[in-house]
Order: structure tokens, then sequence, then C-alpha cells
């Protein structure tokens, strides 16, 4: 949330690229400490801490592209909540469809649609073709 851009639609997009570069951000292994996490009140506050972090995070960055503190605080805990309900769901698609929503999750996220260069770089990064 924190890398450069200039635009809001471009910082969604960095966020992704956390979603889709197991070295950024494991699912796997953010499961496994959610579910540990149900059994021990030690690891839910451990948890609770990270997630509060990464809301933090998220809705600094609509506020530093000029997004009031509530709208900010909305639209961080709708996209932490998706990705969480993604990993917890254990939800498995195919990397072409996920890559065809990637601009409408961008658009209903941030009330932006991104630009095409920005969906150029953020597709080449992960090895897609938009065509």
């Amino acid at each position: 949330a924190e890398a450069y851009a200039e635009t809001v639609a471009e910082a969604m997009l960095n966020v992704f690229d956390c979603w889709l570069n197991k070295s950024l951000f494991d699912s796997q292994f953010e499961f496994a400490v959610r579910s540990w996490a149900l059994q021990s009140p030690d690891i839910l506050a451990e948890v609770q801490k990270a997630d509060q972090t990464r809301l933090d995070a998220l809705s600094q960055m609509f506020i530093r592209f000029g997004y009031d503190e509530g709208s900010a605080d909305v639209r961080a805990r709708t996209i932490y909540l998706v990705q969480i309900g993604y990993i917890s769901m254990q939800t498995s698609e195919d990397l072409a469809d996920r890559m065809k929503r990637i601009p409408g999750y961008v658009e209903i996220f941030t009330g932006k649609a991104p630009r095409k260069r920005e969906l150029d770089r953020f597709f080449a990064r992960h090895g897609h073709s938009a065509g």
C-alpha cells in the first residue's frame, strides 16, 4: 500500500501484487496461522494486531490519494475482508480468470478505473498478457 503509485488505481494494483506473489504474501501460511488462532488466544491476538496494521496501511493508501477517513476505512475493510474471504474459503480460481477480474476489482475498490498503461505494467509483472 506504500509502494510508489501515481494514481489510486495504480496503488491498488500494487496491493494486488501481494496476493499474486507468494514471496510478498503467502496465503497458505496465512490460512494456517488463522486456523491456529482459532485454538490459541495468544495467536488470535497477534493475528488481530496484524489485521489492524494491514487495515491501517490500506486506509492510509486511500487517504494519501484524497479520500476522507470514513471512506478510506470502509474501502480498506472491503478490500481486506474480501481477500481474507478468498483465503478462508480456500478459493481456487484460474489465474487467467482472476486477471480478467482485476480491472473490475480496482474500479469497485477505488471508484476509479485503472488506465491501460497501469494494467499493462501490472500484467507484465505477473507474466500475463491482457489480450
